[in-house]
């Protein structure tokens, strides 16, 4: 089954599918992490998948209908759907939602950028001359950012302030901004070399660029915190797959969750941070074998799966809030994606 276009950069990603699911403690649980997890699915889906979750517990995400179409959905904190489709659209993908109710994705196969408020208003995000269209990130106000395609096929960032006005930006080469905070710092990844290097963005416009000292492949920022804490993932010349934490002062840890695999296509990737310094990510022990993992402020891990996920198919964790509740989705037997909520 086919899975919607993901922050971790193809280089990276290109080995590693990954899952979720079943509270299996490897260390101290922070008691600010929730322990609950409920699975769930959209009416007469074929496929639920989990995207981002805001921190009154309101899930976005999409699923398939019968004919391999994808919608998106709202899921409200009592089990309750709301479609958000963009009228007219196809195929769409949604990836971010702030705790106004506000989504953001792109439809048509990325041809079109949107983002839905509250109220269910749609607005359409198609920086001048794009091809193709990803919003990634929304902060609280509902500045957004993301990427675009040109015609003349580079992608640039870009951010859409709150009057609809969109600047672009690159930094040395294709960018491919992920994350962005309240005060408007964005986080994200460039080209470079045979890889990539990640950079924060200030809101004045100026670049800090960094690598992790041990990546070969490159170095993929994913999330940043308003803290300024910014996660994601690096790969080793081994092709083994480490998540970092590089704090507001410059300093980087890289680490690996306990039972990550130490081979190719294998290992620990960061996929999410929120202001109290959890880090949510997958871990892959081998090939097509994922888990879930939460680590905390200081260091310690905590690995889960969803109950009934199917042994060896994929478990996949895609949001994480400020109170530790995460969304994503889980595979059964039968290759069907289920979406779940662990409050």
């Amino acid at each position: 089954m086919p899975r919607p276009d993901h922050a971790i950069p193809k280089q990276l990603r290109s080995h590693s599918l990954v899952a979720i699911a079943v509270c299996l403690s490897l260390g101290f649980v922070p008691r600010a992490l929730a322990t609950t997890l409920i699975t769930f699915d959209v009416p007469a889906a074929t496929n639920t998948i989990g995207t981002a979750i805001n921190d009154l517990g309101t899930v976005a995400g999409i699923y398939s209908d019968h004919n391999n179409v994808y919608h998106g959905f709202i899921r409200n904190l009592d089990g309750t759907f709301v479609n958000a489709d963009p009228p007219g659209a196809t195929n769409i993908n949604v990836t971010a939602i702030n705790n106004a109710g506000t989504i953001i994705g792109w439809y048509n196969n990325a041809s079109v950028g949107f983002m839905r408020d509250a109220t269910g208003n749609y607005t359409d995000i198609v920086p001048s001359g794009a091809t193709r269209v990803q919003p990634f990130g929304i902060n609280a106000s509902g500045v957004i950012t993301g990427s675009y395609v040109d015609s003349g096929n580079i992608t640039d960032g870009f951010v859409r302030d709150l009057d609809g006005t969109i600047t672009t930006f690159e930094v040395e080469s294709d960018t491919y901004p992920r994350a962005i905070t309240n005060d408007g710092r964005i986080a994200g990844y460039y080209v470079y070399g045979i890889g990539y290097r990640s950079f924060v963005r200030s809101p004045l416009g100026d670049f800090t660029t960094f690598a992790a000292p041990a990546a070969y492949y490159g170095t993929a920022a994913i999330a940043m915190s308003d803290q300024g804490q910014v996660a994601g993932q690096t790969q080793e010349i081994s092709t083994v797959l480490t998540a970092f934490l590089r704090n507001a002062d410059g300093t980087l840890i890289e680490f690996s969750a306990p039972g990550a695999g130490k081979r190719t296509a294998t290992g620990t990737t960061a996929i999410a941070i929120n202001d109290s310094g959890t880090v949510a990510g997958v871990v892959i022990s081998g090939i097509y074998t994922y888990s879930c993992f939460l680590r905390d402020a200081a260091g310690n891990f905590t690995e889960f799966t969803a109950p009934g996920a199917a042994l060896g198919l994929s478990t996949y964790l895609r949001g994480l809030n400020n109170n530790g509740a995460t969304t994503g989705e889980w595979t059964d037997s039968r290759h069907a994606q289920h979406g779940f909520v662990r409050f």
